[in-house]
């Protein structure tokens, strides 16, 4: 057992892994744990948001971080409308769908049809994609006793023996134990999304808009993404979610970001996979 999360107990299982940035190179992590268990907080559902003006670089290109109180009981992880491998939505389409309060986009995705999920998907205890062996992608979810989990599951056994109710692949750590994981060259400059919790055990989600191809407002490396977490969110354990013109923040199925969907300065959702959704 080791110490986190302001006192409270956290489980883990110590390893060395590997991660893709999103520029396609290899690095390695530092000291993160294959899978961290973390309690959440008990009390009542809210939510609060900060809006972080040109966070991205230029104008119009800001950061959005919500902080939720209670959320473990509302949080989801969901597969696209028609399930996995059947067609690539929006996440403003996929949240009005499945009646969410907030969402984001989640995990990595196959962009030609019929875009297949990538890695570990778990809805309401039921484990709809189980390639463990993905890379070495990072799963966030949560527990059937409303705890958080961050880190990689070996297998399916792990999922029903832990109790998992929801979890989906993002990438990898930014941060661990409040430390940034990053090296600091920290991958190319895109829109970013990250998914954590904070030491009173509240979920953090944070999107930074960008543009990957435009000359300025780019939006922020992985290095820069944790080191905003860090310092902006107060968060002790963070990963990176699927980015760049994916990054979609939704609000009672209405878009509150900017989105570039094809890199350029043409505000568009782009079609994915995974979402994370808060009920």
């Amino acid at each position: 057992m080791a110490q986190g999360m302001g006192g409270n107990k956290i489980k883990v299982s110590l390893a060395f892994v590997f991660v893709c940035l999103a520029s396609g190179i290899y690095i390695k992590e530092k000291d993160v744990p294959r899978l961290l268990i973390a309690p959440s907080d008990d009390s009542k559902f809210s939510v609060n948001e900060t809006i972080f003006p040109e966070m991205g670089g230029a104008k119009k290109r800001d950061g959005i971080l919500l902080r939720f109180s209670g959320a473990a009981p509302h949080f989801n992880a969901v597969p696209p409308i028609d399930g996995c491998g059947k067609g690539l939505f929006t996440t403003s389409d996929t949240s009005k769908v499945n009646k969410c309060k907030y969402a984001t986009n989640g995990g990595p995705f196959t962009m030609k049809e019929p875009g297949a999920c990538h890695g570990v998907l778990v809805e309401n205890g039921i484990v709809l994609e189980n390639n463990y062996d993905v890379g070495v992608n990072a799963q966030f979810g949560v527990t059937n006793k409303s705890e958080w989990i961050l880190g990689r599951l070996n297998d399916t056994a792990e999922v029903r023996s832990l109790g998992v109710k929801h979890a989906l692949s993002g990438f990898g750590w930014l941060v661990y134990n409040s430390t940034n994981v990053v090296p600091k060259d920290g991958g190319k400059i895109a829109p970013r999304t990250a998914i954590g919790v904070d030491k009173d055990g509240k979920l953090l989600l944070f999107t930074i808009d960008g543009c990957e191809l435009c000359v300025n407002g780019k939006g922020v490396t992985l290095f820069q993404l944790a080191e905003i977490l860090i310092h902006k969110a107060d968060a002790v354990h963070a990963i990176n979610l699927d980015g760049g013109g994916s990054t979609t923040l939704v609000k009672n199925g209405d878009v509150q970001n900017r989105p570039t969907c094809n890199d350029i300065p043409i505000i568009c959702e782009r079609k994915v996979a995974t979402i994370v959704c808060l009920k």
